[in-house]
């Protein structure tokens, strides 16, 4: 199994994903945890599982669903972001589904490490 961890190491909004990751992989050696771009190395797979921030949310949740996306509004191509290019990849047949574990912003990070154990126990493994 692998896990595709979005996020941006230079802001603390979007960086705790990355953060607890090495934590991640420590407690789940069978599982691969791969940082990855959204905007530049989407990876090939049909059956994605990301680790990413998700403002909004107030716990660790799973989302599965694109609808649920609140989409930025798009003016150049930097503004295209993970929630654009999941909703292009699956309307193209490049992905037939997705697993999102959203973490909130603002958790501390052995708050999100727990509550992202807790969803791989029960959701993925």
């Amino acid at each position: 199994m692998k896990i595709f961890v979005a996020g941006n190491p230079l802001l603390e909004i979007d960086s705790l994903p990355l953060r607890i990751m090495g934590a991640l992989a420590k407690k789940f050696p069978q599982i691969a945890f791969e940082e990855f771009d959204p905007a530049e190395n989407f990876p090939a797979e049909k059956n994605l599982l990301i680790l990413d921030t998700v403002v909004g949310l107030k716990k660790v949740e799973i989302i599965e669903d694109s609808s649920k996306f609140v989409l930025p509004k798009a003016i150049s191509l930097h503004d295209f972001d993970l929630s654009i290019n999941l909703k292009l990849m699956q309307k193209a047949g490049m992905i037939n589904n997705f697993k999102i574990i959203g973490v909130p912003p603002h958790l501390p990070e052995k708050d999100a490490e727990k509550q992202v154990c807790k969803k791989i126990k029960s959701s993925l493994l």
